[in-house]
């Protein structure tokens, strides 16, 4: 489906009734990252994944902001006629959520950091996202797959999911994932927000995760009041692509205790 307001087309998936769940997805993918969710938790929630702005079937501009991407969710929750939500964010997906809280609070029913962090990418980073940028630019998207595979999925993924995210990050438009690189350099710092939440809210991390560790995880649970905190074992970054029953049951347990 497509969702449109004055800046761009937005697509999305969604799937089932009841309480609203909107799932965020991060860098270099879409929101068929979530298909796991859309199937696995329908029963539970009106499941909405969006393509965030320049990735999968939504329209790519040269620049964007993780605040364009928040006033994208933003648009997309009026026009379903979502008065409040659930909103999950993965990696990238957890920066515009923030974002998402800053610019639009009264949206958010409760949140779900998963595999993300408040805080913002070092001097050495950003350096890192730029030549990112650079080589998404000269090469395509497959600077970006190569750059993320490894990353993505611990080393004992089946071969079968590695090759599935393979497919969704060499099927983005590259001038969709500079963009989206660069938004994450510029990215301000979030982790001043933390101790100010007042939604309920569910940290996720996993014990593979090599680019947000467990112990990240932890420390931002730990900032925010009331959090609760879940690991997912045997998965790395990508923990609900790698462990779905896990990643969702979490959610299913934390929605029991604040819905």
């Amino acid at each position: 489906m497509d969702s449109n307001n004055s800046a761009i087309k937005l697509h999305y998936r969604e799937r089932g009734q009841g309480e609203p769940l909107v799932l965020l997805h991060g860098f270099p993918l879409d929101s068929s990252m979530w298909e796991d969710q859309l199937d696995g938790l329908a029963d539970r929630f009106r499941v909405i994944a969006p393509d965030l702005r320049g990735c999968g079937q939504s329209e790519a501009t040269e620049r964007t902001s993780m605040e364009e991407m928040a006033d994208d969710v933003a648009a997309l929750l009026a026009r379903l006629g979502i008065q409040q939500a659930i909103v999950a964010g993965f990696s990238m997906g957890g920066y515009v959520l923030f974002a998402l809280l800053r610019r639009h609070p009264e949206l958010v029913r409760g949140i779900i950091l998963s595999n993300t962090k408040a805080e913002p990418d070092t001097e050495e980073g950003k350096a890192g996202r730029v030549n990112m940028a650079e080589a998404i630019r000269e090469q395509g998207a497959s600077a970006a797959e190569t750059a993320m595979t490894p990353k993505l999925l611990s080393p004992d993924a089946p071969d079968e999911l590695r090759q599935r995210l393979q497919r969704t990050m060499l099927a983005q438009k590259p001038e969709g994932l500079a963009a989206c690189v660069l938004a994450m350099a510029d990215r301000p710092d979030s982790s001043g927000q933390l101790a100010g939440i007042r939604v309920p809210t569910l940290v996720i991390g996993s014990d593979g995760d090599t680019i947000i560790p467990f112990s990240l995880s932890e420390a931002t649970a730990a900032a925010i009041p009331g959090a609760a905190l879940s690991r997912i074992d045997g998965a790395g970054h990508a923990s609900n692509v790698e462990q779905p029953e896990q990643w969702n049951a979490a959610v299913r347990s934390w929605a029991e205790r604040i819905l």
